[in-house]
């Protein structure tokens, strides 16, 4: 299975299995109520409209959310897709998480080979969260530090779905299941939301790669409750505090996969290079050559944009309306990383990039959903022009 049919079938699963998740069409890589970034997740800008419009009504649904994001993450691509269960008020954390095991178990993966990482309690101080979180509160927090109790909920609910004691392990701060995992807790301050991951993690040819996650806490950011104007009712910390991070009282489930990775298990690939559209836009570069099939360093940073490009310009970054300078820096530094990539394998030609644009919009096109995408590439073409002249006259 690919990534579209994963989706499809995901989707279908999960409307097939009561109390039902409402399925809902895929969200926008670029969201215009959001004020900075792009859809880094899939569901921050939803929770953001949650807390501002009717925060305490109940909700629940499922869909396939386009995501962007540049952290470096071994074989995942920047563009990528989040298959997820979202819930407000509604479901319990057991609920989601039997009916997501029950999913790895309808498409073919053994559950009994799962691990799932569990925070193990203690406190957090933001650990190796690198320059982009940097800031006065961020530091503040760093230095205090924040304590958490251990994640029982996670680990109820996982024994209670079948996984016994050995396929539970407990972690603290940057700590890791297998070096290509990620750590149980995600407080980039970047994003508006912060929240205890219980990671899930897949064996791929000898290592555990982490398929999926199921958020266990959710906390706002407090620069953020003031920014979209959040009633203090909404949450369970005093607005007022110094605190960086704000409880929220909603009843959050937030759980699911990234498409690419559980294709990856599913497949036995090591990297998302190994799979569509990414396998066929690699070949087109190396079967014209000039390089390209001794540097595949360069090969796959810029066919891992291609997709990122065409979704950027379907859902609007490079128009100017409701965008800002955060976004445009993002777009055009996107554009950039191709060009400069292609020109270094002397690939760098209008016909070049016509045939990867129109390669993965064709992959992309198969689905019903993304149908709005099929023959994007001319206006792909125009932004990297675009791109190649602003970079022309900045030299």
């Amino acid at each position: 299975m690919n990534v579209l049919e994963l989706k499809t079938a995901y989707l279908k699963y999960m409307g097939e299995h009561p109390p039902v998740w409402i399925n809902r069409r895929p969200t926008k890589l670029v969201d215009f109520p959001s004020p900075d970034h792009f859809a880094l997740n899939g569901y921050s800008q939803w929770f953001a409209r949650r807390l501002t419009r009717d925060p305490w009504s109940s909700e629940a649904f499922s869909h396939c959310a386009r995501c962007m994001s540049e952290m470096a993450t071994p074989g995942q691509p920047p563009f990528f897709m989040s298959l997820e269960d979202v819930g407000w008020n509604m479901f319990d954390r057991r609920k989601a998480i039997k009916d997501n095991l029950g999913f790895i178990e309808e498409i073919g993966l053994d559950p009994a080979r799962l691990k799932v990482s569990v925070w193990k309690g203690g406190k957090l101080s933001g650990a190796g969260l690198g320059p982009a979180s940097e800031g006065a509160g961020f530091k503040k927090f760093a230095a205090e530090g924040f304590e958490l109790p251990r994640d029982e909920e996670s680990i109820k609910a996982w024994k209670e779905c079948g996984l016994n004691e050995t396929q539970i392990v407990e972690i603290g701060e940057s700590e890791k299941i297998d070096p290509s995992g990620s750590g149980t807790v995600h407080l980039d301050t970047n994003e508006y939301f912060a929240g205890i991951r219980s990671g899930i993690h897949y064996p791929v040819n000898g290592r555990y790669v982490e398929i999926g996650e199921s958020v266990v806490d959710q906390f706002l950011k407090k620069s953020a409750a003031a920014k979209l104007s959040v009633a203090g009712a909404a949450l369970e910390d005093d607005v007022d505090s110094d605190r960086l991070l704000l409880r929220l009282k909603a009843k959050t489930v937030v759980g699911g996969f990234v498409a690419e990775r559980l294709a990856m298990a599913l497949n036995g690939s090591e990297t998302a290079f190994d799979l569509a559209p990414y396998r066929d836009l690699e070949a087109m570069l190396v079967k014209l050559g000039r390089g390209a099939d001794a540097d595949r360093a360069r090969v796959h940073t810029a066919v891992a944009r291609i997709p990122a490009v065409i979704w950027l310009v379907h859902d609007g970054a490079n128009l100017p309306k409701g965008n800002t300078k955060t976004r445009q820096a993002i777009f055009r530094g996107t554009l950039k990383t191709v060009v400069e990539n292609m020109a270094a394998l002397n690939l760098d030609s209008d016909e070049t990039y016509t045939g990867l644009f129109k390669q993965a919009c064709s992959f992309y096109a198969q689905d019903d959903d993304f149908k709005s995408i099929a023959s994007l590439e001319l206006a792909c073409l125009d932004e990297i022009k675009k791109q190649k002249r602003r970079m022309k006259a900045a030299k």
